[in-house]
């Protein structure tokens, strides 16, 4: 299995558990919190060529890689 699946999986589970917490009345600023604290998940939809590339990035590249906490 390669990152990108393992990254998905987990976000799979990280968005599960949080719409469980809504579910049973956690606050929407202690889930902001914990948000905050996982938002580099986003990087699931980046490319493994960037997120492991040794040298410096391409204009392109460091624009997708600034896309990943939206």
């Amino acid at each position: 299995m390669n990152d990108k699946i393992k990254r998905m999986m987990i976000y799979n589970c990280i968005v599960s558990i949080i719409t469980l917490m809504v579910l049973i009345g956690f606050s929407i600023i202690f889930l902001r919190e914990v948000s905050a604290n996982i938002h580099d998940i986003g990087k699931i939809g980046i490319d493994d060529s960037i997120l492991k590339k040794d040298g410096k990035l391409t204009n392109e590249e460091y624009r997708k890689m600034k896309l990943h906490p939206v």
